[in-house]
Protein backbone atom coordinates (compact mmCIF):
# COMPACT_ATOMS: atom_id res chain seq x y z
CA UNK A 1 0.00 0.00 0.00
CA UNK A 2 1.05 3.61 -0.35
CA UNK A 3 2.63 4.79 2.94
CA UNK A 4 1.55 8.66 3.75
CA UNK A 5 2.50 10.82 6.00
CA UNK A 6 -0.47 12.14 8.01
CA UNK A 7 -0.65 15.41 9.19
CA UNK A 8 -2.44 15.64 12.58
CA UNK A 9 -3.94 18.94 13.63
CA UNK A 10 -4.75 20.09 16.96
CA UNK A 11 -7.41 22.88 17.93
CA UNK A 12 -5.49 26.36 19.32
CA UNK A 13 -7.05 25.51 22.67
CA UNK A 14 -5.60 22.11 23.00
CA UNK A 15 -1.87 20.26 22.66
CA UNK A 16 -3.52 16.84 21.82
CA UNK A 17 -6.33 15.74 19.18
CA UNK A 18 -9.97 14.14 19.57
CA UNK A 19 -11.66 12.97 16.73
CA UNK A 20 -15.46 11.29 16.72
CA UNK A 21 -16.01 10.46 13.02
CA UNK A 22 -18.64 8.60 11.30
CA UNK A 23 -18.48 8.04 7.80
CA UNK A 24 -19.76 5.58 5.08
CA UNK A 25 -16.05 3.94 5.91
CA UNK A 26 -12.78 4.70 7.50
CA UNK A 27 -11.09 6.33 4.26
CA UNK A 28 -7.84 7.02 5.79
CA UNK A 29 -5.07 5.42 3.65
CA UNK A 30 -1.79 3.28 4.83
CA UNK A 31 -0.60 6.06 6.89
CA UNK A 32 1.85 7.18 9.78
CA UNK A 33 2.31 10.01 12.18
CA UNK A 34 4.31 10.95 15.32
CA UNK A 35 1.49 11.02 17.23
CA UNK A 36 0.91 8.13 19.43
CA UNK A 37 -3.03 7.03 18.23
CA UNK A 38 -5.35 5.56 21.03
CA UNK A 39 -8.49 4.58 18.98
CA UNK A 40 -12.13 2.74 19.77
CA UNK A 41 -14.17 1.09 16.91
CA UNK A 42 -17.67 1.87 17.99
CA UNK A 43 -19.15 0.41 14.36
CA UNK A 44 -17.44 -1.14 11.05
CA UNK A 45 -15.92 -4.22 10.56
CA UNK A 46 -12.88 -5.36 8.56
CA UNK A 47 -9.46 -5.69 8.08
CA UNK A 48 -6.37 -4.03 10.34
CA UNK A 49 -3.17 -4.01 8.99
CA UNK A 50 -0.31 -2.57 11.65
CA UNK A 51 3.16 -2.62 10.56
CA UNK A 52 3.93 -6.50 9.84
CA UNK A 53 0.26 -7.54 11.09
CA UNK A 54 -2.94 -7.96 9.81
CA UNK A 55 -5.72 -8.88 11.64
CA UNK A 56 -9.74 -8.87 11.52
CA UNK A 57 -11.60 -5.89 13.54
CA UNK A 58 -15.19 -5.42 14.47
CA UNK A 59 -17.34 -3.11 17.46
CA UNK A 60 -15.05 -2.76 20.23
CA UNK A 61 -12.02 -3.18 19.11
CA UNK A 62 -9.22 -0.79 21.17
CA UNK A 63 -6.09 -0.13 20.14
CA UNK A 64 -3.09 2.29 21.13
CA UNK A 65 -0.70 2.76 17.96
CA UNK A 66 2.92 3.93 19.02
CA UNK A 67 4.72 6.73 16.93
CA UNK A 68 5.69 6.50 13.10
CA UNK A 69 4.26 2.52 13.38
CA UNK A 70 2.23 2.73 9.69
CA UNK A 71 -1.65 1.61 9.74
CA UNK A 72 -4.66 1.56 8.16
CA UNK A 73 -8.24 0.34 9.26
CA UNK A 74 -9.79 -0.86 6.01
CA UNK A 75 -13.35 -1.99 6.13
CA UNK A 76 -15.36 -4.43 4.10
CA UNK A 77 -15.94 -4.65 0.37
CA UNK A 78 -19.77 -4.28 1.15
CA UNK A 79 -19.36 -0.85 3.08
CA UNK A 80 -18.03 0.66 -0.50
CA UNK A 81 -21.26 -1.02 -2.12
CA UNK A 82 -23.79 1.51 -3.88
CA UNK A 83 -26.56 2.40 -1.70
CA UNK A 84 -24.85 1.06 1.61
CA UNK A 85 -26.63 2.05 4.71
CA UNK A 86 -23.52 0.82 6.88
CA UNK A 87 -21.21 3.39 8.68
CA UNK A 88 -18.17 3.24 10.51
CA UNK A 89 -17.92 5.41 13.76
CA UNK A 90 -14.19 5.61 16.07
CA UNK A 91 -13.06 7.80 18.78
CA UNK A 92 -9.27 8.60 17.94
CA UNK A 93 -7.38 10.54 20.53
CA UNK A 94 -3.86 11.45 18.87
CA UNK A 95 -1.15 13.08 20.90
CA UNK A 96 2.82 13.99 20.32
CA UNK A 97 5.17 12.14 22.58
CA UNK A 98 6.61 15.57 23.64
CA UNK A 99 3.03 16.87 23.92
CA UNK A 100 3.32 17.17 27.89
CA UNK A 101 6.77 18.25 28.48
CA UNK A 102 9.06 16.40 31.35
CA UNK A 103 5.78 14.87 32.13
CA UNK A 104 6.46 11.50 31.31
CA UNK A 105 9.94 11.45 32.41
CA UNK A 106 8.51 11.65 36.23
CA UNK A 107 9.15 8.49 38.64
CA UNK A 108 5.81 8.37 39.01
CA UNK A 109 4.85 7.56 35.02
CA UNK A 110 7.46 5.30 34.61
CA UNK A 111 4.81 2.51 33.63
CA UNK A 112 3.16 5.59 31.26
CA UNK A 113 6.43 5.21 29.89
CA UNK A 114 6.62 1.76 29.73
CA UNK A 115 3.32 1.30 27.73
CA UNK A 116 4.08 3.49 25.19
CA UNK A 117 7.36 2.16 24.52
CA UNK A 118 5.56 -0.83 23.86
CA UNK A 119 3.20 0.75 21.84
CA UNK A 120 5.46 0.69 19.08
CA UNK A 121 4.20 -2.86 17.82
CA UNK A 122 0.32 -1.47 18.56
CA UNK A 123 -1.27 -3.02 21.31
CA UNK A 124 -4.46 -4.41 21.41
CA UNK A 125 -6.94 -4.46 24.84
CA UNK A 126 -9.02 -6.82 25.97
CA UNK A 127 -10.09 -8.52 29.78
CA UNK A 128 -11.76 -7.14 32.77
CA UNK A 129 -9.92 -3.58 32.09
CA UNK A 130 -11.41 -2.74 28.79
CA UNK A 131 -15.17 -1.69 29.43
CA UNK A 132 -13.65 0.98 31.95
CA UNK A 133 -10.90 2.15 29.08
CA UNK A 134 -13.64 2.24 26.44
CA UNK A 135 -15.82 3.99 28.63
CA UNK A 136 -12.80 7.12 29.16
CA UNK A 137 -11.96 7.23 25.38
CA UNK A 138 -15.46 7.81 25.05
CA UNK A 139 -15.84 10.61 27.37
CA UNK A 140 -13.12 12.22 25.66
CA UNK A 141 -15.02 14.19 22.79
CA UNK A 142 -17.47 16.15 25.24
CA UNK A 143 -15.43 17.24 27.68
CA UNK A 144 -12.47 20.25 27.70
CA UNK A 145 -9.74 22.19 28.74
CA UNK A 146 -8.21 20.52 32.11
CA UNK A 147 -10.25 17.86 32.01
CA UNK A 148 -10.11 16.56 28.77
CA UNK A 149 -6.42 16.08 29.79
CA UNK A 150 -7.04 14.57 32.70
CA UNK A 151 -9.02 11.98 31.54
CA UNK A 152 -6.17 11.22 28.89
CA UNK A 153 -3.51 11.03 31.93
CA UNK A 154 -5.94 8.75 33.64
CA UNK A 155 -6.58 6.54 30.24
CA UNK A 156 -2.94 6.00 30.01
CA UNK A 157 -2.23 5.19 33.47
CA UNK A 158 -5.19 2.53 33.46
CA UNK A 159 -3.61 1.08 29.48
CA UNK A 160 -0.81 0.81 31.64
CA UNK A 161 -1.65 -1.31 34.54
CA UNK A 162 -3.59 -3.95 32.46
CA UNK A 163 -1.61 -7.24 32.63
CA UNK A 164 -0.05 -8.65 29.90
CA UNK A 165 -2.81 -11.61 29.03
CA UNK A 166 -5.20 -8.79 28.65
CA UNK A 167 -3.01 -7.56 25.37
CA UNK A 168 -2.43 -8.54 21.66
CA UNK A 169 0.85 -6.88 20.69
CA UNK A 170 0.30 -6.38 16.30
CA UNK A 171 3.86 -6.03 14.72
CA UNK A 172 5.95 -8.29 15.14
CA UNK A 173 8.81 -8.07 17.46
CA UNK A 174 11.43 -7.36 15.07
CA UNK A 175 9.55 -5.28 12.63
CA UNK A 176 11.22 -2.89 11.22
CA UNK A 177 9.42 -0.79 8.28
CA UNK A 178 10.66 -0.59 4.80
CA UNK A 179 10.63 3.04 3.26
CA UNK A 180 9.01 3.16 -0.21
CA UNK A 181 9.31 4.90 -3.48
CA UNK A 182 6.88 6.34 -5.04
CA UNK A 183 6.72 3.69 -7.69
CA UNK A 184 6.95 1.12 -5.03
CA UNK A 185 3.96 2.15 -2.91
CA UNK A 186 1.91 2.67 -6.07
CA UNK A 187 2.48 -0.59 -6.78
CA UNK A 188 1.81 -2.10 -3.42
CA UNK A 189 -1.11 -0.35 -3.04
CA UNK A 190 -2.86 -1.52 -6.06
CA UNK A 191 -1.75 -5.17 -4.95
CA UNK A 192 -3.24 -4.92 -1.32
CA UNK A 193 -6.28 -3.35 -3.07
CA UNK A 194 -6.77 -5.91 -4.92
CA UNK A 195 -6.13 -9.14 -2.72
CA UNK A 196 -8.54 -7.07 -0.41
CA UNK A 197 -11.53 -7.51 -2.90
CA UNK A 198 -10.83 -10.53 -3.90
CA UNK A 199 -9.30 -12.72 -1.19
CA UNK A 200 -12.03 -14.87 -0.84
CA UNK A 201 -11.75 -16.17 -4.30
CA UNK A 202 -8.22 -17.42 -5.82
CA UNK A 203 -6.16 -15.30 -6.67
CA UNK A 204 -3.52 -17.21 -9.42
CA UNK A 205 0.14 -15.91 -8.80
CA UNK A 206 0.28 -14.75 -12.56
CA UNK A 207 -3.23 -12.67 -12.07
CA UNK A 208 -0.94 -10.84 -9.18
CA UNK A 209 2.05 -10.23 -10.65
CA UNK A 210 -0.09 -8.93 -13.88
CA UNK A 211 -1.62 -6.24 -11.70
CA UNK A 212 1.96 -5.36 -10.21
CA UNK A 213 3.38 -5.54 -13.82
CA UNK A 214 6.01 -8.56 -12.92
CA UNK A 215 6.89 -11.29 -13.89
CA UNK A 216 5.60 -14.46 -11.24
CA UNK A 217 9.43 -15.08 -10.39
CA UNK A 218 10.20 -11.43 -9.57
CA UNK A 219 7.14 -10.61 -7.84
CA UNK A 220 7.65 -13.02 -5.22
CA UNK A 221 10.76 -11.88 -4.58
CA UNK A 222 9.61 -8.21 -4.71
CA UNK A 223 6.99 -9.23 -2.42
CA UNK A 224 8.94 -10.72 0.05
CA UNK A 225 11.28 -7.48 0.38
CA UNK A 226 8.52 -5.01 0.75
CA UNK A 227 5.77 -7.23 2.99
CA UNK A 228 8.61 -8.85 5.15
CA UNK A 229 6.45 -12.42 4.38
CA UNK A 230 5.50 -14.42 1.21
CA UNK A 231 2.81 -13.70 -0.90
CA UNK A 232 0.68 -16.92 0.25
CA UNK A 233 1.31 -16.05 3.93
CA UNK A 234 -0.20 -12.40 3.45
CA UNK A 235 -3.08 -13.89 1.53
CA UNK A 236 -3.64 -16.81 3.99
CA UNK A 237 -3.43 -13.58 7.42
CA UNK A 238 -6.27 -12.25 5.51
CA UNK A 239 -8.55 -15.13 4.89
CA UNK A 240 -7.90 -16.53 8.64
CA UNK A 241 -8.77 -13.64 9.91
CA UNK A 242 -12.19 -13.00 7.86
CA UNK A 243 -12.52 -16.84 9.25
CA UNK A 244 -12.44 -15.42 12.95
CA UNK A 245 -14.98 -12.83 12.27
CA UNK A 246 -17.13 -15.34 10.74
CA UNK A 247 -16.40 -17.86 13.76
CA UNK A 248 -17.33 -14.89 16.44
CA UNK A 249 -20.04 -13.42 14.27
CA UNK A 250 -21.97 -16.23 12.76
CA UNK A 251 -23.55 -19.81 14.01
CA UNK A 252 -21.83 -20.76 10.58
CA UNK A 253 -20.37 -24.20 10.14
CA UNK A 254 -16.78 -24.68 9.97
CA UNK A 255 -17.13 -25.93 6.47
CA UNK A 256 -19.07 -23.02 5.43
CA UNK A 257 -16.72 -20.70 6.91
CA UNK A 258 -13.61 -22.17 5.32
CA UNK A 259 -15.44 -21.77 1.76
CA UNK A 260 -16.53 -18.03 2.64
CA UNK A 261 -12.95 -17.45 3.97
CA UNK A 262 -11.79 -19.06 0.17
CA UNK A 263 -10.21 -22.23 1.25
CA UNK A 264 -10.74 -24.58 -1.53
CA UNK A 265 -9.89 -27.59 0.98
CA UNK A 266 -11.34 -27.68 4.33
CA UNK A 267 -7.76 -29.77 5.70
CA UNK A 268 -5.92 -26.84 4.28
CA UNK A 269 -8.04 -24.08 6.39
CA UNK A 270 -7.32 -25.72 9.46
CA UNK A 271 -3.45 -26.35 8.81
CA UNK A 272 -3.23 -22.49 7.92
CA UNK A 273 -5.74 -22.16 11.24
CA UNK A 274 -3.34 -24.16 13.20
CA UNK A 275 0.02 -22.05 12.29
CA UNK A 276 -1.78 -18.95 12.75
CA UNK A 277 -3.46 -19.48 16.16
CA UNK A 278 -2.03 -22.48 17.19
CA UNK A 279 -5.48 -23.70 18.04
CA UNK A 280 -8.40 -25.23 15.42
CA UNK A 281 -11.52 -23.14 14.35
CA UNK A 282 -13.42 -25.24 16.87
CA UNK A 283 -11.01 -24.60 19.68
CA UNK A 284 -11.30 -20.81 18.55
CA UNK A 285 -14.57 -20.67 18.82
CA UNK A 286 -15.35 -22.31 22.04
CA UNK A 287 -12.47 -20.53 23.58
CA UNK A 288 -14.41 -17.13 22.49
CA UNK A 289 -17.89 -17.74 23.44
CA UNK A 290 -16.43 -19.43 27.15
CA UNK A 291 -14.94 -15.76 27.32
CA UNK A 292 -17.46 -13.95 26.36
CA UNK A 293 -19.88 -15.96 28.78
CA UNK A 294 -17.88 -15.50 31.45
CA UNK A 295 -17.71 -12.10 31.42
CA UNK A 296 -21.60 -11.50 30.58
CA UNK A 297 -21.79 -13.26 33.92
CA UNK A 298 -19.70 -11.22 35.86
Amino acid sequence: MKLTLEKVNTAPDSSFAVEHNIVPWFNSPWHFHPETEIILIEQGTGTLFAGDCIRSFSPGALAILGSGLPHVWMNDAVYHQRGSSLVAESVVIKFHPSFAGNFFELPETVAIRTLLKKASRGILFYGDMKQMLTGKVRQMPSLHGFDRLLCLIELLGCMARTDENEREYLASKGYVSVPLTGEDSERMDKVYKYVMNHFTEEISLEKIAGIASMCPTSFCRYFRKHARKTFSQFVNEIRIGYACRLLIETGLSVAEISYRAGFRYQSNFFKQFKTFLRMTPYEYREKYWTLNHDRESV
